[in-house]
C-alpha cells in the first residue's frame, strides 16, 4: 500500500515539473523569439541613450545676401523621465534653480506619457551661463536632468522684420496631432515666411547614441547621425528699403509694401506696431501671450495683407477707370463743384468747401474732388463700379507667400438685397465713390492696383522669396514672375489715369504736391478714409496714399496706410517719398521735375 503512494507522488511530482518545464520554455521562447528585438530594445535603454541632434533652420537673407533670421546655439534642459529616482526631490529641485513654476515642469511632463520613459522632455530653452553652472552644479541631486546645447532661431533684426519672416516657436499639442514627424520641445513656424516655408526651412534632425550610467550620465558616444540643416531662403525684400520704412512708420499704427512692377517681387513689408519674434522663440508665459494677443494696438496683425480699411479718394482710381472705359465719361467731360452735392434732402460735401469750380477727371483726381466723383458714381452706379473691382482683382486675395491674407470688399445692389433683404440706394452709391461706405480692401490690395496702372493692365503676382538654395549651395526652386491678372485697358483710358497721378505728386494744385522728389518722378493719389471714430471727433482719419515710380518706365508701386494719420498728403505721402528716394538713392537726381503735355 505504501509502495503504491510513493508511486502515485511520484507521477504527481513528475508531471508538475514536466507542465513548469513546459510553462518556462514557451515564455523563453516567447520572450526570446516573438519579443526577442523588443527586449533587446529595452536592454539596450538601461544603459544606452538616443538624443535627438536638431538640425538649424535654414537662413534667410535679403535681395543682397544680408542675414535676416538664422541659428545661434542655446542650452537647453530635459528631464528623461526614466532617470528620475525621486520625482519631488527633482522637479523641486528645478523649479527652485531655474524659478520656474513648479506646475509648469509636471504639466510637461505629463504631455509626454505617451512617449517612451528614456525620451527626454524640454522643459526650458535658453538656459543663461549662470543657469547652467546651477544645474551642473547640483546634478548629483537631480539625477534624470540633462542639458543640450542646440541651434535656435535669431532674428537680427528684431520686429522690423517681424510681421514678414514671423518667428518659430515649441510646437503645441494641437499641432503635434496635425503635423506629421513632429516630436514635443520640437520648433515649428508659427507665422510669416517661417510658417509658410515649413517644410523647405526645417531641417532632418540626427541623432547621437551614447553610454550612460545608472544616474542617466554620459559615459561615452557610441554613433552619430549627423543633422542635416534646412534650405536657405533668398528674398526679393531689401533691408534698406524695409529699414526706412520701420524708422519713418516709429509711433504709428499703420503699414506700407512695395512692390516691383517688373516682377510682382516684394521689396519691403512693413507693418506697425509689431512684436519682438525672438521673445516668442525662447517662449513666453501664459499670462505675457495673452497681453500680447488682447493688445488693442493689434501687433500681432499683419496691416498689410489682414487690415481692411475704407481705401477713401484712392479709391477713386478705379471709379475713373470704370467710368472712361465704359466711355460714361472722358477726358472733357467736367462738373462744377461749389462744395458739395444735394441729393434727396442731404447735402453731400466735398472735402474743399469752397468747391473746385468746373472740375474734369484730371483735375477731379489731383485735386482729389469728391463732388466730381459723387456725378460720376451716379452715372455708372454701385454694379459697374462692383464689377471693376472684380476685373481689377482688388477683391482678391493677391496670392503673396504669407499665411493669413484677407480679401477686399466691394459692395453690389445683389449683396445689400442677399444680407439685408432691402434694395441698394442710389445715396449708398455716392459714399462708395469715393471709397467710403462698404468698401473694405487692404494696402496689398491698393498696391497691386497701382502696379496694374503702372504697367498698364499686366498684374504679377507679388513674390517675397526669389529663390530656394539648399545647404549645399544648390538652387532647389526659383520663383519666376509670375503673371496674376491681364486687364484689357484702353491706351487713353491709362494715359489719363497716369498723367493724373502724375499730376497728384507734381503739379502746384495736387493734393501730394509737398511730397515730390527730384530722385525719381512719383506717380500717385493721396486717400483720407473717414471712420466710426473720426465721425464721432475721436481719433481722426485713416491716412493713404498708393504710388509707382519713375512715370516713365515704373519699377515700383508702393501702398501706405496710417491708422488715424488724418490727411493722406501729410501722413501716408511722405512716407511713400521716403520710400521712393531710398530705393532710387543710387539713382542720378533729376534736374527738375518733368511737366507733361495733356
Amino acid at each position: 500500500m505504501g509502495l503504491e503512494i510513493r508511486e502515485k507522488k511520484y507521477k504527481f511530482c513528475k508531471w508538475i515539473l514536466v507542465v513548469a518545464l513546459s510553462i518556462m520554455t514557451i515564455r523563453l521562447w516567447h520572450l526570446q523569439i516573438i519579443k526577442g528585438e523588443e527586449m533587446r530594445k529595452l536592454s539596450e535603454q538601461n544603459r544606452i541613450r538616443i538624443q535627438k541632434l536638431y538640425a538649424p533652420r535654414g537662413t534667410i537673407y535679403d535681395k543682397k545676401g544680408r542675414i535676416l533670421a538664422e541659428t545661434r546655439p542655446s542650452f537647453n534642459l530635459y528631464i528623461v523621465p526614466e532617470d528620475i529616482k525621486d520625482f519631488n526631490q527633482t522637479v523641486d529641485g528645478i523649479a527652485r534653480l531655474l524659478n520656474i513654476e513648479r506646475e509648469e515642469i509636471v504639466e510637461k511632463l505629463s504631455f509626454s506619457k505617451e512617449l517612451p520613459p528614456s525620451f527626454p522632455v524640454k522643459i526650458k530653452s535658453d538656459l543663461t551661463i549662470d543657469e547652467v553652472a546651477k544645474v551642473e552644479a547640483q546634478r548629483v541631486y537631480l539625477p534624470g536632468v540633462l542639458v543640450q546645447v542646440e541651434p535656435k532661431r535669431y532674428y537680427p533684426h528684431g520686429e522690423i522684420f517681424s510681421h514678414l519672416i514671423g518667428y518659430v516657436s515649441e510646437i503645441s499639442n494641437e499641432e503635434l496631432k496635425m503635423h506629421k514627424g513632429y516630436s514635443p520641445g520640437d520648433y515649428i513656424g508659427k507665422y510669416g515666411l517661417e510658417k509658410f516655408y515649413e517644410d523647405y526651412l526645417r531641417g532632418r534632425d540626427g541623432e547621437r547614441r551614447v553610454e550612460v550610467d545608472a544616474m542617466g550620465r554620459e559615459i561615452r558616444v557610441l554613433e552619430t547621425k549627423e543633422p542635416i540643416p534646412g534650405n536657405n531662403l533668398y528674398l526679393n525684400v531689401d533691408l534698406d528699403v524695409q529699414m526706412a520704412i520701420y524708422k519713418v512708420l516709429e509711433k504709428k499704427s499703420g503699414g506700407a509694401v512695395v512692390l516691383d512692377t517688373t516682377s510682382g517681387g516684394v521689396i519691403a513689408l512693413v507693418s506697425r506696431p509689431g512684436f519682438d519674434p525672438n521673445r516668442l522663440v525662447s517662449g513666453v508665459k501664459k499670462e505675457e501671450w495673452v497681453k500680447l494677443v488682447s493688445d488693442r494696438n493689434h501687433p500681432l496683425q499683419n496691416r498689410v495683407i489682414q487690415g481692411r480699411y475704407p481705401p477713401g479718394s484712392t479709391f477713386k482710381l478705379l471709379v475713373a477707370i470704370a467710368a472712361l472705359e465704359d466711355g460714361t465719361i472722358d477726358e472733357k467731360t467736367s462738373f462744377l463743384c461749389r462744395g458739395g452735392l444735394f441729393f434727396g434732402n442731404r447735402l453731400f460735401r466735398c472735402w474743399k468747401e469752397k468747391g473746385h469750380g468746373n472740375v474734369s477727371v484730371h483735375k477731379g483726381i489731383v485735386e482729389s474732388c469728391d463732388v466730381f466723383f459723387y456725378n460720376v458714381g451716379l452715372k455708372i452706379g454701385v454694379d459697374r463700379i462692383h464689377e471693376m473691382a472684380k476685373i481689377l482683382g482688388v477683391m482678391e486675395m493677391s496670392g503673396v507667400d504669407l499665411p493669413g491674407e484677407k480679401k477686399g470688399f466691394v459692395p453690389c445692389s445683389e449683396w445689400k438685397i442677399k444680407t439685408q433683404g432691402q434694395k441698394w440706394y442710389e445715396g449708398e452709391t455716392l459714399s462708395v465713390s469715393i471709397g467710403q461706405g462698404a468698401v473694405w480692401l487692404t494696402p496689398m490690395g491698393m498696391a497691386t492696383l497701382a502696379s496694374l496702372i503702372a504697367n498698364e493692365g499686366i498684374l504679377y503676382k507679388p513674390q517675397i522669396v526669389n529663390r530656394i538654395v539648399s545647404p549645399e549651395g544648390n538652387v532647389i526652386k526659383t520663383f519666376k514672375p509670375e503673371i496674376r491678372k491681364e486687364v484689357h485697358i484702353s491706351s487713353k483710358t491709362i494715359e489719363i489715369i497716369k498723367k493724373a497721378m502724375w499730376g497728384v505728386v507734381n503739379e502746384p494744385t495736387g493734393t501730394a504736391f509737398g511730397s515730390r522728389t527730384s530722385i525719381a518722378e512719383m506717380s500717385g493719389k493721396t486717400g483720407t478714409a473717414q471712420t466710426a471714430s473720426s465721425q464721432k471727433a475721436s481719433r481722426g482719419d485713416h491716412a493713404w496714399f498708393v504710388a509707382f515710380a519713375p512715370f516713365s518706365n515704373p519699377e515700383i508701386a508702393i501702398s501706405v496706410i496710417v491708422e488715424y494719420g488724418g490727411h493722406g498728403a501729410q501722413a501716408a505721402a511722405p512716407v511713400a517719398k521716403i520710400i521712393t528716394e531710398e530705393y532710387f538713392k543710387e539713382s542720378k537726381p533729376l534736374k527738375e521735375a518733368r511737366v507733361l503735355v495733356r
